[in-house]
């Protein structure tokens, strides 16, 4: 593992050589040329470009770092980008998921990115049908923003996009696309090996495949997914197929960064149907760093078989931090076992909550977390109150500060000369949102969790290998810590979120702005309790 030092100092080192370069060559730098597409004005024309009528004429006729701007319509092409260009457009559907947009590029693909080129698209709609990557094949440096990918289809892989290359999707809307024939692997996006793909603000809705429904990232591959959605994403095996049902959501056999993403939702879960499917939410088969996400309302759905891991199945290493997992769950008709999290792999958990998740058939085993093999590891943790099985099952190792509901988690009380809290009520509060990009479980007032974590201070397992490093400052909503801390202890709490009295409407104004409540309602706080307040909205 390169240490955090040692990463900065070897990007520090390539970065020096580099400026001198950068600054020597920008006074030199032509001037970019604009170069307009629009089919419909009568004057168009390919050839002297007054505008051009194809968006593949006026790519062909720039030079490297030219603009090209395409205006409304319909371009039917198949356009192949072979230098380093911009291309925008007048903008995407006005109305949501009608994948209509005002610039419209079709073609099989839509769009490809030849290697060695670097190209920039936005306000654009892309869809197509091809082997690989419905609406767009990248194999070189592709940004796209403010654009959406829809009602795309593929027979190979990648029913929207496709990378090799190097991909970034920014406020990107991926949805409807899926598989030409049987066996597709990456209903929305698939990251090939040696390619990567960076998300941020994505939303994947609708998307299928058989394996993969939304994403999927082969060996080699990598994805980094932050402050993104995926709900309705289907994994579906219903045309028989070699390829296994596998990763509504997502599908991992290289290296995924996630971060504040909403994996499934209220009754919009992300499924796989499959008799023995498994990883509703996500499939690791890989490196998986999951962190302040919410794994929600994900399923497996089928007939007969064994399913595993409604909301998350691990066959790689998984590193799971400041995350819920809950509501997971498998159809009537299907036996499942670990509706929130199966692991035949190495997992560790870190001030996770998971609960209220739901096996089925002869399922009561670890509906919380199955251990099927491998070793497991959870630390300042809550696995309490599943909707129906036990909260754990497998060979599960306390690392401390952890809590469960019903005896099963392999805990140890502070009577057995441990530091945790077995078969107690964790008093969570519903899931909703308490604030954050995700939902979760707020913690009730007279919670046992709220101050119990590690009074040391809550440390997070990122290399999923079990041992703790990293300080944790902020929990799953992605903001510092805002809680009732024992003056004693100091301690974090344990699960997701931490207790906070603004959120839980238990704390007055603070109209002197002396960060003391002016009056409290409270019950149950310690002599030595800390109050942090917040300014009443007069003085904010």
């Amino acid at each position: 593992m390169v240490s955090k030092t040692s990463f900065s100092g070897r990007v520090a080192a390539l970065a020096r050589p580099l400026l001198p370069a950068c600054l020597l060559l920008a006074p030199a730098a032509a001037r970019a040329a604009t170069l307009q597409v629009d089919k419909a004005n009568v004057a168009c024309s390919d050839s002297s470009g007054t505008p051009y009528c194809t968006v593949q004429a006026a790519v062909t006729a720039a030079a490297a770092g030219d603009v090209v701007e395409v205006a409304a319509g319909s371009y039917i092409e198949t356009i192949t980008i072979d230098r380093n260009l911009t291309v925008t457009g007048a903008g995407i559907s006005t109305v949501a998921g009608a994948c209509a947009g005002q610039t419209e590029l079709l073609g099989a693909p839509a769009v490809t990115v030849t290697a060695g080129a670097t190209a920039t698209l936005s306000g654009v709609t892309l869809k197509g049908t091809i082997n690989q990557g419905g609406a767009v094949y990248n194999a070189g440096v592709l940004t796209l923003s403010k654009a959406e990918v829809c009602q795309s289809l593929a027979f190979i892989q990648g029913g929207g996009l496709y990378t090799t290359g190097a991909l970034k999707l920014e406020d990107v809307q991926v949805y409807d696309n899926g598989p030409a024939a049987a066996g597709v692997e990456g209903g929305g996006v698939y990251v090939a090996a040696g390619g990567s793909a960076v998300i941020t603000r994505g939303t994947f809705t609708g998307n299928q495949a058989a394996r993969g429904g939304a994403i999927a990232v082969a060996a080699g591959g990598v994805l980094v997914l932050t402050q993104s959605v995926l709900e309705l994403n289907i994994a579906d095996v219903t045309v028989p197929t070699a390829t296994p049902g596998e990763g509504g959501g997502i599908y991992n056999a290289g290296i995924a960064l996630i971060d504040q993403t909403s994996v499934g939702g209220d009754g919009a879960g992300n499924v796989v149907i499959d008799p023995t499917g498994a990883g509703g939410g996500i499939y690791n088969a890989g490196g998986l760093l999951l962190t302040r996400s919410a794994i929600i309302e994900n399923g497996v759905q089928g007939l007969g078989g064994i399913a595993l891991g409604a909301g998350l199945y691990n066959a790689g290493v998984a590193a799971v931090i400041s995350t819920t997992v809950s509501g997971n769950l498998f159809t009537s008709q299907l036996t499942g076992w670990g509706a929130g999290i199966a692991s035949s792999g190495t997992l560790s958990l870190s001030n996770v909550t998971v609960t209220a998740n739901v096996n089925t058939g002869a399922g009561a085993v670890g509906a919380g977390v199955y251990v099927v093999g491998g070793t497991a590891t959870m630390r300042n943790s809550i696995v309490a109150a599943q909707g129906f099985g036990d909260d754990c099952s497998g060979a599960m190792v306390t690392d401390g500060y952890n809590l469960d509901s019903d005896g099963t988690c392999n805990l140890v009380s502070v009577a057995a000369g441990g530091t945790d809290q077995p078969a107690v009520n964790a008093l969570l509060l519903p899931l909703a949102d308490y604030g954050g990009p995700t939902r979760g479980h707020a913690l009730s007032e007279a919670s046992p969790a709220v101050d119990g974590g590690d009074p040391a201070g809550c440390l997070a397992d990122v290399t999923g290998g079990g041992v703790p490093t990293v300080p944790l400052l902020a929990d799953q909503r992605g903001s510092i810590f805002t809680d009732v801390v024992n003056a004693a202890a100091g301690a974090c709490d344990s699960g997701a979120l931490e207790f906070e009295l603004v959120r839980n409407g238990m704390m007055e104004d603070d109209d002197t702005l002396d960060r003391l409540p002016d009056g409290w309602t409270g019950s149950g706080l310690l002599a030595g309790d800390k109050l942090f307040c917040e300014p009443s909205l007069a003085h904010a």
